[in-house]
């Protein structure tokens, strides 16, 4: 029984669930979003500013840190770089990520935003290990390198 869950996460689990169909807009998108992970409508109408509170409500309730990347990279859509990077290091320590990689190629992201190259750089060879991400996380990190050579 390792894998049983106390009364407590079960709960917060189920709460988290329910602040879901606020997002989706119909509570019938409700069963759709925790089985496929589909795109909440509000979100996919890119009413982005209604979709934070309740999904950073859902994300701190959630088991795992993945509804915080899905905040971060609706914050990130309004060009909110601190509160992205914020979300995305609460996703990273919560843990049990889909996508790890994806995770801190996105914090670099929102860290260079910021104006910070020397830290974005960490979170960018981080996501170079990464296979999915390497590509992309190469060629932040040459951007970088050109910056500083041409001396921004």
């Amino acid at each position: 029984m390792a894998n049983a869950k106390t009364p407590a996460q079960s709960t917060k689990k189920q709460a988290a669930y329910k602040l879901l169909p606020y997002l989706t807009g119909k509570a019938g998108h409700l069963a759709e979003f925790k089985e496929k992970g589909t795109m909440p409508s509000t979100i996919a109408a890119r009413e982005y500013d209604k979709a934070t509170q309740p999904l950073g409500q859902a994300a701190s309730l959630h088991e795992n840190g993945d509804l915080y990347v899905r905040l971060a990279e609706v914050l990130m859509q309004r060009e909110k770089w601190p509160e992205a990077q914020d979300a995305l290091q609460r996703a990273l320590d919560k843990g049990k990520l889909k996508d790890t990689g994806n995770t801190k190629l996105l914090m670099g992201i929102a860290v260079y935003s910021q104006d910070k190259p020397k830290e974005a750089r960490t979170w960018f060879q981080q996501a170079s290990e990464y296979p999915n991400e390497k590509k992309a996380a190469l060629g932040w990190l040459q951007h970088i390198d050109s910056e500083q050579n041409s001396g921004r």
